[in-house]
């Protein structure tokens, strides 16, 4: 492996995307690979087939949520990157019909790289034009200048429960959802109320179990498209409505809960000085708050085999993670699922009670801080997934 091209992007999400970017190249290069940038905004979106690409000896190009393998072909029409023999992979952390319209490319040199395994299933079935699709949740980011702490360090940080994310409220993606035809409409709502009374399903499990209630399985009048579009709404109403849920039951357990993230001032009806809130920060500012906080709270945007980057970004910084769970944290090697505080979003009413008791059990928040930063070293960094994409490009070269 000895040269890589990796694509930034605009900013947007608190710029997170194009720090995976940095985070990634940086990581690389400690293993000796050469990495090039080619900035979609700077540069324009169109990567033109020059010596650049022609010569430059690419072993692959990677973008975090699509952007390029659409944008460069040679003059006869005919794809670049597939000209040159350079495999374009498309990191993305959303699920794929998220990403619908970059799925399908003239591209025949075209990977994917999925923080679900799930997501990884789904494409392997519905979209025979990636070539191949792999599973590879993302790392964490370790606060600069990191030393450790003490105990008396741990308890003298300045938030006991900290929460990083933005609000989406899903009464808006109501009157979206009121304003499409009777048909898609009903499905959507069918697909939704199977999501909330059983919450370890998948997006696509739940789709076929609404089309089998529906009748519709083999209904002409609705195809896949309509489907993609049932369910990525369904993807939307579904994250925002759990995280809403989850963070209204996390505030009734007498602590405080900091949040940074916009939108949140919308939120109605929260109990007085429960919820403090602070400006959204850019994602490169994300390691510093974790340090700063005793219990870092995660909510997974619907990921049942994989794992949120806040989980190990909050592990790398010292600070107890509770989150809820996944078939991939359930099944971490070395005893990893016990480095995390873990709560049931099918059992929220159980979240105020538990987090109070982790709360009142200092130590034992402590132990638990020390023994997931040093497991997220083992497992979670970026020169771990580094070596870990280096070998998903090798095998496909």
């Amino acid at each position: 492996m000895n040269r890589i091209l990796v694509f930034r992007r605009g900013e947007f999400c608190y710029n997170s995307l194009n720090i995976f970017s940095e985070n990634l190249a940086k990581a690389l290069i400690s293993y000796g690979v050469e990495v090039d940038f080619f900035d979609t905004v700077k540069e324009g979106v169109f990567l033109m087939p020059d010596e650049r690409i022609r010569d430059a000896g690419y072993d692959a190009a990677i973008a975090f949520n699509a952007g390029g393998q659409h944008n460069a072909y040679l003059n006869n029409g005919r794809n670049a990157f597939d000209a040159y023999d350079i495999p374009f992979f498309n990191y993305i952390v959303d699920h794929p019909l998220v990403h619908h319209g970059n799925m399908t490319s003239s591209c025949q040199n075209y990977y994917v790289i999925c923080v679900d395994g799930e997501h990884k299933d789904y494409i392997d079935r519905h979209y025979p034009e990636v070539k191949g699709a792999f599973f590879l949740p993302l790392a964490g980011k370790e606060p600069d200048d990191y030393t450790g702490q003490s105990y008396g360090e741990f308890l003298s940080r300045p938030y006991t429960l900290g929460f990083t994310g933005s609000f989406d409220d899903f009464r808006i993606l109501d009157e979206e959802i009121d304003s499409y035809p009777v048909l898609l409409k009903e499905l959507i709502n069918t697909q939704i109320d199977i999501l909330l009374s059983d919450r370890s399903l998948g997006l696509e499990k739940s789709l076929d179990m609404a089309l089998d209630a529906m009748g519709l399985k083999d209904n002409p009048d609705l195809d896949y498209e309509q489907c993609a579009v049932s369910t990525r709404i369904v993807n939307r109403w579904i994250k925002a409505y759990i995280r809403e849920e989850t963070i209204r039951y996390l505030v009734l357990c007498g602590e405080p809960v900091h949040i940074w993230g916009s939108g949140w001032d919308k939120m109605e009806d929260v109990p007085d000085g429960k919820m403090i809130l602070h400006q959204p920060v850019s994602y490169e500012k994300l390691p510093e708050i974790c340090e700063q906080t005793k219990i870092c709270f995660n909510v997974m945007p619907w990921i049942k085999d994989g794992m949120h980057d806040r989980i190990p970004t909050a592990m790398l910084a010292g600070s107890a993670i509770l989150t809820d769970g996944s078939r991939f944290i359930d099944s971490l090697p070395d005893g990893g699922r016990d480095m995390m505080c873990r709560y049931d979003i099918g059992g929220l009413e159980e979240l105020p009670g538990y987090a109070q008791s982790l709360i009142s059990d200092p130590e034992g928040l402590y132990d638990t801080a020390c023994r997931g930063r040093e497991y997220a070293l083992k497992h979670f960094t970026w020169d771990v997934l580094a070596k870990q994409v280096i070998t998903i490009i090798e095998s496909v070269k």
